[in-house]
């Protein structure tokens, strides 16, 4: 976004179309690439994702769940769609939005998880931009992730995710 310019609070500025994301043909192998690709972003050595992959528990963080309604996480983002729980790629972007969102409502400005939230919202927009221009040029019924939004190939695998840590 240029500076100056007006964005409505907890929407990202974007040139994702989530129109072409809900009528896209549905790539369960793609959305699992564009995932790994979010979870491999670093800042130098660190590795931007560690603290958005797994949200806090009710107990460790009370307030968290007081203020954030609709809390969302790598770990759930995987699940998702491992259990094929998404259906459009809008599904997905609006999930990793959600996080972002939830991290920069509930983190001040100047704090590291705040900063990170808005570097992953830009590689997140940036990924889907991606996916947007390459399905709007499609003609196939089929499209692969661009392969600029792919991860390298060391990737950790995904830690388990645990339902019954949100007590």
């Amino acid at each position: 976004m240029a500076k100056g310019g007006k964005k409505k609070k907890n929407q990202p500025s974007n040139d994702v179309d989530l129109v072409v994301l809900e009528n896209a043909p549905f790539n369960k192998r793609a959305i699992v690439e564009l995932l790994d690709a979010v979870k491999s972003l670093k800042d130098g050595d660190r590795d931007v994702i560690d603290i958005f992959y797994t949200l806090p528990t009710k107990r460790e963080l009370p307030e968290y769940y007081e203020t954030i309604t609709n809390p969302m996480d790598m770990a759930t983002l995987y699940k998702k769609a491992r259990k094929s729980a998404y259906v459009t790629y809008a599904d997905v972007y609006n999930d990793l939005i959600l996080m972002v969102e939830n991290a920069k409502t509930f983190n001040r400005p100047d704090s590291q998880i705040y900063k990170d939230a808005v570097t992953l919202a830009e590689f997140i927009v940036e990924k889907f931009t991606i996916v947007c221009e390459a399905m709007s040029s499609s003609s196939s019924s089929s499209v692969a992730t661009p392969k600029s939004a792919k991860p390298s190939r060391s990737r950790k695998k995904p830690k388990r995710f645990d339902d019954d840590d949100d007590d």
